[in-house]
């Protein structure tokens, strides 16, 4: 019999054996790549969750100055499951390694890359080895996963550009916006003004966010900056002319603190008998009354007829409007001696719902708390109009007025005016909306020793 043509059964029972080794390999790599890939996958995205809140946690420990603030970064990663007790290349635990560093530090240059060596930016880096299920069985034991994240600690500043200068003009965007009826910053009528120390800024970025009307002039030693390209003045009113285009706006409403007075002061937020300020008439011939600070019920000063109005130190909180219609003289100086004398006078007037308006009749002469041993948030604050008060501010001063200490009334417009007069102000106008107006010459000048410093607050920002 010819057994050539008969089939080799034996052998292909053999081949057939060896395909279906490699198609069970085959089937253990793929389900080796979907399950261990999946494992590495999540683990890698919960990793960056980790490191993202841990980048946080140690930003905001830092602009607190809670120290060591790496703690901070390493705690938050341990509650999300990346436990690690150094901030090195030694770890707790073999399969996870977290670091916490600042960019300037040189572990983590490399990884910091555009913030490399800047101390405000933060990395927190977390290093995960994922112990496969499936992939071992072709050899593939671990997976290694490496996050970073990168936050920004920036620490609380004072902004020159804005805060620094002599009058300082809020609102973002132009006139009607929000309704609200008053250019940025206007000079009008016949008026002259000098600033003197500083600048002016006007956060508007509009063409036209300056306006000078009639024959108003402007003398400004360190310039007018408007954040709007195309200031509107006539040629030659305006010295030296407004620059364009020089700044960047700030968002309303600003990022920075206002100070919070109170009248409060036993803090039960209660107004008590003992905190209800008064006025005494002290002197009929000629006419003299004395203030004490406190809570003030309706328009201040209430009292008629007109006079002298002595204001004692403190902080005076007004329920209504710091309204003059007559001929007062009201001042600070209580002792009479021509001098602001910081330990013993000094005001600070809040109107907490109503607006401030100085009339021209009166004279005044009111100087800021200097005293360096009161609060913080009390010191070279001379007229404060909250945020969310949109009461307007009128300075009319009488000639001879002298003011000192910042006036802010960030919510509200300003303007000063006047006839014929001639007076001082030794403050930081900052106010929603500005102007000046009427024949009046008034002589602004900034002295940062006199002006109530603020800083725009500390921030955190992840960055990558």
């Amino acid at each position: 019999m010819n057994n050539r043509n008969i089939p080799n059964k034996k052998n292909e029972r053999g081949q057939a054996l060896i395909l279906i080794v490699f198609a069970i390999v085959g089937l253990i790599a793929m389900t080796g790549l979907t399950v261990d890939g999946g494992l590495a996958f999540s683990d890698r995205r919960h990793a960056q969750n980790a490191a993202d809140t841990a980048a946080f946690a140690a930003a905001r420990a830092k602009v607190r100055n809670e120290l060591p603030w790496q703690s901070a970064g390493m705690l938050i990663a341990g509650e999300n499951g990346f436990i690690d007790l150094f901030a090195d290349n030694s770890t707790s635990d073999d399969l996870i390694n977290v670091e916490v560093y600042g960019c300037e530090e040189a572990p983590a240059l490399d990884d910091c890359g555009e913030y490399a060596n800047n101390s405000e930016y933060i990395l927190v880096r977390i290093t995960s080895i994922v112990e496969t299920l499936f992939a071992r069985i072709v050899g593939v034991e671990f997976i290694t996963n490496q996050v970073i994240s990168i936050a920004q600690a920036k620490p609380g500043t004072v902004d020159p550009t804005m805060l620094g200068n002599a009058m300082v003009s809020l609102m973002c965007g132009c006139k009607g916006d929000h309704q609200w009826p008053k250019d940025p910053f206007t000079i009008s009528g016949s008026s002259t003004s000098i600033v003197g120390g500083s600048g002016v800024f006007i956060n508007s970025d509009c063409d036209g966010a300056f306006n000078q009307n009639g024959s108003a002039t402007m003398d400004v030693e360190y310039g007018v900056c408007s954040v709007g390209d195309d200031p509107s003045y006539a040629v030659g009113s305006v010295s030296p002319p407004p620059q364009g285009g020089c700044g960047v706006p700030m968002p309303c409403p600003p990022p920075i603190v206002f100070p919070n007075p109170t009248c409060d002061l036993n803090g039960n937020g209660q107004i008590d008998p003992n905190e209800r300020g008064q006025i005494t008439e002290i002197s009929s011939s000629p006419r003299i009354y004395s203030a004490t600070p406190g809570y003030y019920n309706g328009d201040f000063p209430s009292t008629s007829p007109s006079g002298t109005l002595l204001m004692q130190k403190g902080v005076y909180c007004i329920d209504d409007d710091f309204r003059l219609n007559s001929n007062w003289v009201i001042t600070s100086d209580v002792n009479n001696n021509g001098q602001h004398d910081q330990f013993t006078e000094g005001v600070l007037i809040m109107t907490e719902n109503g607006g401030i308006t100085l009339n021209g009749s009166s004279t005044l002469n009111l100087h800021a708390i200097s005293d360096p041993n009161a609060p913080e948030d009390l010191q070279n604050i001379l007229f404060f109009i909250p945020s969310g008060n949109t009461s307007p501010l009128n300075m009319n001063g009488a000639a001879g007025s002298v003011f000192t200490g910042s006036i802010w009334a960030p919510t509200s417009h300003c303007s000063l005016e006047g006839n014929n007069t001639s007076y001082d102000v030794n403050s930081q106008l900052m106010c929603f909306t500005i102007s000046l107006s009427g024949s009046a010459s008034i002589d602004i000048t900034y002295n940062e020793n006199e002006n109530h410093v603020i800083t725009v607050p500390p921030s955190i920002e992840l960055t990558k």
